[in-house]
């Protein structure tokens, strides 16, 4: 497994500080679509797959939901080592 961009980086870092990743934060690691980055830049090149929590929310003009992403304990493990391949 090759660390190949720097949103990898970012991805692996905001993954393991435990914090779930959404539409609503994904800026922090300077992206803009949420689902595709995370697919095409985490999920297949590591081989994991993780939690989505699905986050619905209706008010006077709308209805819709989301998704947050979050690490599933079984690959933190595995993600943390490759931590050491870009420190």
């Amino acid at each position: 497994m090759k660390i190949t961009s720097p949103i990898q980086k970012r991805l692996i870092k905001h993954f393991l500080s435990g914090t779930p990743l959404s539409i609503k934060n994904i800026w922090l690691i300077k992206c803009s679509n949420c689902s595709r980055e995370i697919r095409r830049n985490f999920e297949i090149p590591f081989g994991v797959e993780l939690n989505r929590k699905t986050i619905t929310w209706k008010d006077e003009y709308s209805d819709g939901y989301y998704f947050e992403y979050s690490l599933k304990n079984s690959d933190y493990q595995k993600i943390k080592d490759l931590v050491s391949l870009f420190e």
